[in-house]
Order: C-alpha cells, then structure tokens, then sequence
C-alpha cells in the first residue's frame, strides 16, 4: 500500500504568492495531501492530479468535508509516526490550520466546483487538459528519472501552457544539481542554473524570489512561457 500525504511539508503561501494566481486562471496541479490545490482554488481553478489513488480519495473525502461544513473533517489527520517525526507534523498541521481559517474556507467552500480531480500521471493529464499555469511540487524528480525524462516532461508542459503561463517547482535546487555537478550552496545560487529548462521556459526570478520569501523547507523556482 502506497504511503498518503496527508499534510503538506510546502509553503502554502510561497505557492500561491509564487504562482501569482488570478480568478481566470486554471492549474494543473500536483494532488498530494490537497493542501496545495485547496489553496490555488480559493483563487483559480484546479485540476488537480495523482498516481496514487488514495491520494485522490483522501483530497475527495476533504472536499465532501468541507461541502457540509465539516470543518474538522477537513484537517483529517494521520496520527501514525512517534517521536521527531510527530513534532514535525504537528507543527506542519499547525501552520496548516493558521493558513486556512474560517474565512479561508468559506472562500474555498464556495468554488468546490471549479476543482477536477484525476488519478493519473499529471504528464499525460496535461496533454489532454487546457490549463494556464502548473503546480508540479518535485515530481519532475520524485522517481528519480533520468534527465532526459526530466526535460521531456518540462517540453511537454511548456508546449501546453499560454506564452506567459508559469510552471512552480520545490525542488529547483535538486533539479539543478542532477544537471551540474557542483551547485554552491549559497543563498539563491542555485537560480543561475537555468540550462536544464525548456527552450520555451524562462527562470522568473521576480516570482521566485517572492515564493522562496515564504519557504524555508524547499527551494522552489517559477518558471515563465517565453
């Protein structure tokens, strides 16, 4: 049985400020725990999407909480863990519930309709869903690919997206360093590796360094359709 997130370890804020999200907009977007989806969809459509099923069914059970104002239902909790582990999540479900409070949710509540789910690989979802900015999180190394799998992936949602559309990643620092052997560590170095992307995508750094105001655990990037 596959592993369900049921809380983010991102930057809720850093997502949707990095994002730079509006009404018009509908996002492609990694499912996870569907704490990042919630949040794009107080501001924009989402098509929401995973390979894992019952992370699908995990997202649908919390969206069923919140149409009938079960609030707590909502925050679903996996209490499995002990030790450090349960410290780190209890103050990631803590930043969780600051982020959406009452009137948060209320604002998501009423926009339960432009949210659309799938089960699948987001890669293949976007070759056949219109969308105008992309939420991947660290899919595009989760598994591990290679890096013309990596680039591949990259072309494909570049191709699909509006010219001005932008693609949010966590894990640029990674994504740089499975490409260039040394990456320094020094704050925001990292962005300087952009050789990796699509010809048709561009580093935001404007955006990026908004986003990254908010993270301390990843270190995202946003990337913009030239």
């Amino acid at each position: 049985m596959e592993l369900v997130f049921s809380c983010t370890n991102e930057s809720l804020q850093a997502i949707v400020k990095g994002l730079s999200l509006n009404e018009g907009d509908i996002v492609l977007a990694v499912g996870g725990s569907g704490d990042q989806p919630f949040a794009i969809l107080e501001h924009s459509g989402v098509i929401a999407v995973d390979k894992n099923p019952e992370q699908v069914k995990f997202i649908q059970e919390r969206a069923k909480a919140l149409e009938s104002n079960n609030y707590e239902g909502f925050f679903s909790e996996d209490k499995r863990g002990s030790g450090e582990i349960i410290h780190f999540l209890k103050r990631l479900r803590e930043s969780r519930r600051n982020y959406f409070d009452e009137e948060r949710l209320r604002k998501i509540q009423g926009r339960l309709q432009y949210l659309k789910l799938y089960n699948g690989d987001i890669f293949e979802v976007a070759e056949k869903e219109e969308f105008t900015k992309v939420y991947l999180s660290n899919t595009l190394s989760y598994e591990r690919p290679g890096t013309d799998e990596i680039k591949k992936n990259l072309d494909l949602v570049a191709l699909r997206l509006p010219d001005g559309g932008l693609v949010y990643v966590a894990d640029h620092d990674f994504l740089a360093s499975m490409f260039v052997r040394f990456v320094s560590r020094k704050k925001n170095n990292d962005l300087k590796i952009t050789s990796f992307l699509s010809p048709y995508l561009t580093l935001d750094e404007e955006l990026t360094l908004k986003a990254r105001e908010y993270e301390d655990v990843w270190r995202p990037a946003v990337y913009r359709k030239c």
